[in-house]
């Protein structure tokens, strides 16, 4: 898993930063239109889920976008 390869290679530290959004699928479409490679993602049936983003290089960790099916979203 990504997070075992950030344990093994860089020890204890923070692996991702996450933002909760409304819609995961238009969060994922604009971060790829800014150039951002999905590292892994996944999607329920009503569409709420996660995306991890590929940017440790750059970032110094990894960006998450979530959606969650909360109460009155």
């Amino acid at each position: 898993s990504p997070q075992r390869i950030h344990l093994d290679t860089k020890g204890e530290g923070v692996f991702h930063i996450g933002f909760e959004v409304r819609d995961a699928d238009a969060a994922e479409t604009k971060a790829k239109t800014d150039g951002l490679a999905v590292l892994m993602r996944g999607r329920r049936e009503n569409r709420t889920g996660f995306t991890y983003y590929d940017t440790a290089d750059k970032a110094g960790v990894i960006l998450l976008t979530r959606a969650t099916n909360l109460p009155g979203k």
